[in-house]
């Protein structure tokens, strides 16, 4: 049996730690003419161990419009710099494992647009639009999406580490001619009783989990 030398693998430690991502909402809208993703992220958070005055996310291929820690019904805006692969945020102050930080962040993700200071390899995308137009005869126009290993913050901002779990809500609109589908059950609503208006799916997970594929 063939073995793997021992030293022609690259080392691939655990990141350090510095929070602790507990809870995940997301509201998904695709736009396939654009083939852009519209999403609003809400994070809860907690400190690992030390107090954290700085949070790093990765999103890739995104645009990042707004980022707003939630204080109640109270929204501050919070500044922020994003670079290539990393979303660098400034906290309003320090917090400790006794905290738990609430942020919403609205953004853009492009997984055809150049991103070339973003470093990627072309097919890492983790958001692929299928015959986006309806153009090509005998495939469906489809949106899917890929979590696995480090891909899920292609579509929306996280700590993107494959040992890094949470509970998670998404709800996604789009026309009522597409079919969602995701892991577990989708619950159905429509915007309007109207066709063909939107219609709304959401998803939750009560178990903390890594990100299932939704598609």
């Amino acid at each position: 049996m063939a073995q793997i030398p021992p030293d022609s693998l690259p080392l691939r430690p655990t990141p350090t730690r510095f929070f602790d991502l507990l809870h995940t909402r997301l509201a998904l809208e695709p736009d396939f003419a654009r083939q852009a993703l519209s999403g609003l992220a809400d994070l809860s958070l907690v400190p690992y161990f030390y107090p954290q005055s700085v949070l790093q996310l990765a999103a890739k291929r995104m645009e990042i419009q707004q980022v707003e820690l939630l204080r109640g019904a109270e929204k501050v805006p919070l500044s922020f710099q994003h670079e290539g692969q990393k979303l660098h945020i400034v906290l309003d102050k320090s917090y400790t494992r006794q905290d738990t930080l609430r942020l919403s962040i609205a953004y853009i993700a492009r997984p055809e647009a150049d991103w070339p200071q973003a470093h990627l390899p072309s097919h890492e995308k983790g958001l692929f639009f299928i015959n986006p137009e309806g153009k090509i005869p005998d495939i469906p126009t489809q949106l899917w999406t890929q979590g696995q290993s480090e891909s899920a913050s292609c579509w929306f901002p996280t700590l993107d580490v494959p040992n890094e779990r949470a509970t998670q809500e998404i709800y996604l609109t789009v026309e009522k001619n597409l079919l969602l589908s995701l892991m577990g059950s989708w619950s159905i609503s429509a915007k309007t009783p109207m066709a063909p208006a939107p219609i709304t799916g959401s998803w939750t997970s009560p178990m903390p989990l890594t990100w299932p594929p939704l598609w």
